[in-house]
């Protein structure tokens, strides 16, 4: 694919393999869906018992199975056909978001309903991010992962572009019910997506099939096919725990795998407590903004993020394990931007500005972090690799959130972002002196 120019748009030649096309496309429509979908819960939870102890009950209903289930979920994705697993996850989801949607039209709606369909959406989501983290390779070639990637966190960000605005137009115009069945259809569209994908003959490249060998020490399995790799596996806690060790001690040799886990453990508590929990406060009681500038820089966090995914895609990055850590200390001294005390007027820009910036940080780390696992992850265990990377990088996150509402609370919102931002700055400079950090290139 090329510009007029004849300049090659290397950031979206993923989409000339048609599998991964149909792949992203049905991915898009959903994150729309995903996007509707919270507006639509949020009013819906208002309309049904006016608490925000209510939402609070269904977030974590939604957040705790998922962290549960995601090693289960690693080890169904190198079990069994990745698309299978993403097919059952979409249509599973399509069939409670329209029952949800049904008795919201029929006035049966009840609270326990929506906790439940947290309960359902976070444990198939667990199955579903696995599977989906590992897809891309058996789809695209070595040299087009990084568009993948980038199209694929570009796809979410539009989901939460456009999402909401649309799910605030449907409550708006029918009801929540309607958002909700709305919803259920872009999983079935997904689903049925899905369905349209027929695996390339050779998934990986021979280049990447060889890398993969040597890596894990194999001899002569160049010409072994994924289904031979999972013939030998059985059932059984034993099997389980055997697989599970072989993925960690994977990520235990790299530095670069282990190094993503254990600073983002600390730094997405870190940031996600500031822009998800403290923002809001910060917007009203420091600011004293109303919710347009909250909308407004979300809206730059999201723009950043896809501007990163589709310039990283695109250009020819070397050292990229400095690049991906120096985007995120960009990020942090971002978050401590929104703690500075500024004159009023210059506030709404500044923190435009801080949200974009960002937002560009996030997205470069993001989509570099995400190639990087395709690359030096065997395909036969990224699965598993991929769901210890999410539930290693995400499990502080609710102790994060329970901090912040308490410091935001006692001492004000702008003394999270300091600590925040502090504690990131720290957190993503010490990486960038690390012999294994700086070799990834």
């Amino acid at each position: 694919m090329k510009a007029s120019g004849g300049v090659r748009l290397r950031a979206v030649s993923a989409l000339r393999s048609r599998p991964f096309a149909w792949l992203w496309s049905g991915q898009t429509i959903s994150a729309l869906g995903d996007g509707a979908y919270t507006p639509a819960l949020a009013w819906q939870v208002l309309l049904l018992t006016h608490s925000s102890v209510a939402m609070a009950v269904i977030v974590t209903a939604t957040v705790v199975p998922r962290l549960l289930f995601l090693l289960i979920g690693g080890l169904v994705a190198d079990r069994l056909p990745r698309r299978l697993v993403l097919f059952a996850s979409d249509a599973g989801r399509a069939s409670v978001a329209a029952g949800i949607a049904g008795l919201a039209w029929t006035n049966s709606l009840m609270l326990w309903h929506l906790i439940a369909l947290g309960v359902v959406f976070g444990i198939v989501g667990a199955f579903f991010l696995p599977a989906y983290r590992a897809m891309p390779p058996q789809l695209v070639a070595k040299e087009t992962l990084s568009s993948a990637n980038a199209l694929t966190e570009m796809s979410g960000q539009l989901g939460q572009l456009l999402g909401p605005l649309l799910g605030a137009a449907l409550v708006a115009l029918a009801g929540p019910a309607s958002a909700f069945g709305f919803d259920g259809l872009t999983f079935a569209i997904s689903a049925l997506s899905l369905l349209a994908i027929r695996r390339p003959s050779q998934p990986l490249p021979q280049l990447v099939r060889e890398t993969a060998d040597a890596q894990r020490g194999l001899r002569g399995a160049a010409g072994t096919k994924e289904s031979d790799t999972m013939s030998g596996r059985t059932g059984g806690i034993r099997q389980v725990g055997s697989e599970l060790r072989e993925a960690a001690g994977f990520i235990t040799g790299s530095t670069w795998l282990l190094t993503t886990i254990v600073v983002p453990a600390f730094g997405n508590a870190a940031f996600g407590s500031a822009m998800i929990i403290a923002l809001p406060r910060l917007v009203h009681d420091v600011y004293g903004a109303s919710v347009w500038l909250l909308g407004a820089v979300v809206t730059c966090v999201a723009l950043g993020r896809i501007s990163a995914a589709l310039l990283v895609a695109q250009l020819r990055l070397r050292r990229r394990g400095m690049l991906a850590f120096g985007a995120d200390v960009m990020a942090s001294l971002a978050v401590l931007v929104f703690s500075v005390p500024l004159p009023p007027d210059l506030r709404p820009a500044v923190a435009l500005v801080a949200g974009g910036l960002f937002g560009l940080g996030g997205g470069t780390f993001q989509t570099i972090w995400v190639t990087l696992l395709h690359e030096l992850v065997p395909n036969d265990i990224l699965g598993r690799v991929a769901s210890i990377d999410l539930l290693g990088s995400f499990c502080l996150q609710p102790l994060g959130f329970a901090a912040a509402g308490l410091v935001a609370d006692d001492f004000g919102a702008r003394w999270v972002f300091l600590g925040a931002g502090t504690l990131n700055l720290v957190l993503y400079t010490l990486p960038l002196f690390l012999r294994g950090i700086r070799a990834v290139r």
